[in-house]
C-alpha cells in the first residue's frame, strides 16, 4: 500500500506529461491543417484569376480582333465573344479546383449539379428555344444586319441579331425586340436577299390608249437613271375591266432598302402620270356626244333627225 502511495505522484506526473504532449501534438496538427487550407484557398483564387484573365482578355480578345479583321458577321462575333467568355470561366474554375486539390469537392457536387441543370433546363425552356433558334438563324443566314424583312403582319430593318432576340426597327421608327423562336417558326420574306428588287406598279387606261400607254411606261422606265436596264423593264396586261385595261409595269432596282424602294416607286409613278396627262391618256373612255332627235310622223312611223 505504501508502495502504491509512493508511485502516485510519479503516475500523475507522467499523465500530465502525456496530456501536455497530446495537446501540443493536436495544436500542431490543427495549425498545420489551417495553414494548408489557407494555402489551398490562395492557390485556388490566384489560379482562377490568372487563368481567366489570360483566356478571356488574351486569347478570346485576340480571336475577336481576327474575326473583325476578316469581316465576320457581327452576330457571329457576338456569339463568339459569349462562347469565349463561358469557356474561359469553365477553364479557370476547373484548373483552379484541380491545382488547389478540391477534386473531392467537385465529386461531391456532381450529383447536386446534375439536379440543378435539370431544374434550370425545365424552367428555362423558352430561353433555350430562343437560343437554339438564334443559332439556326445565324447559321442559315436567313437575314443579316441591315436587311429589310417581313413576317406575319410586321416589317422592318434588322438592327441586331443576338442569341435570344432579334432587334428590328420598323418603318414607323419603332424598335421591336422579336424572340428568335418566333422568327424561326414563321414565314419570313427577305426582299433584299439577292441585291436586286423588282418593283411592280399598276395603271388603268382606256381601251383606246393601251398601245400609247405601254410605250409611255417603257420610255419612262428606260430613261429613269435609278431603274436598271438589266433585267429589262416590262409591261403586261393583267386585267380587263368594263371600261379600262389594267397594265402592270415591272422594273428593277439595286440597293434595295425600304426607303430607296418607296422613293423610287413614288418618283416613277409621278413621271408616268405626268406623261399620261401630257399625252391625254386617261382611264375613262372618251365621251361620245349624240346630236339630233327622234320624231313620230304617224302611226307606225319613226324618223331620226
Amino acid at each position: 500500500m505504501a508502495e502504491l502511495l509512493s508511485l502516485q505522484p510519479m503516475l500523475l506526473l507522467q499523465t500530465d506529461t502525456v496530456s501536455q504532449e497530446l495537446a501540443r501534438w493536436l495544436a500542431e496538427l490543427i495549425e498545420g491543417e489551417e495553414a494548408n487550407l489557407i494555402r489551398d484557398i490562395i492557390a485556388f483564387f490566384l489560379t482562377l484569376i490568372i487563368t481567366y484573365a489570360i483566356a478571356r482578355f488574351g486569347i478570346v480578345r485576340h480571336i475577336m480582333r481576327v474575326m473583325r479583321r476578316r469581316e465576320f458577321d457581327p452576330s457571329i462575333i457576338s456569339l463568339g465573344r459569349l462562347v469565349g467568355t463561358i469557356m474561359s470561366a469553365v477553364l479557370a474554375f476547373g484548373l483552379a479546383f484541380a491545382i488547389a486539390g478540391f477534386g473531392s469537392f467537385l465529386t461531391a457536387m456532381s450529383a447536386v449539379s446534375g439536379a440543378l441543370v435539370i431544374a434550370v433546363g425545365l424552367a428555362a425552356n423558352d430561353l433555350i428555344a430562343n437560343l437554339l433558334a438564334g443559332l439556326y438563324i445565324i447559321n442559315e443566314k436567313l437575314f443579316v444586319v441591315g436587311d429589310w424583312i417581313e413576317w406575319e403582319d410586321n416589317r422592318g430593318r434588322v438592327e441586331q441579331i443576338d442569341l435570344r432576340i432579334t432587334r428590328v426597327r420598323t418603318f414607323d421608327n419603332e424598335l421591336v425586340a422579336v424572340p428568335n423562336s418566333e422568327l424561326a417558326n414563321t414565314v419570313i420574306t427577305n426582299p433584299v436577299a439577292y441585291g436586286k428588287l423588282r418593283i411592280s406598279v399598276e395603271f388603268a387606261v382606256g381601251f383606246e390608249h393601251v398601245d400609247r400607254a405601254i410605250n409611255v411606261i417603257m420610255e419612262e422606265a428606260n430613261s429613269f437613271p435609278k431603274i436598271l436596264t438589266e433585267p429589262t423593264p416590262s409591261v403586261i396586261v393583267y386585267e380587263l375591266g368594263d371600261t379600262y385595261v389594267g397594265l402592270r409595269a415591272r422594273v428593277w432596282m439595286d440597293e434595295p432598302s425600304r426607303p430607296h424602294f418607296n422613293r423610287l416607286r413614288g418618283e416613277f409613278i409621278t413621271k408616268v402620270v405626268r406623261r399620261f396627262t401630257k399625252e391625254g391618256i386617261t382611264r375613262d373612255p372618251e365621251a361620245v356626244q349624240l346630236s339630233g332627235g327622234i320624231g313620230i310622223d304617224g302611226p307606225g312611223t319613226v324618223s331620226l333627225e
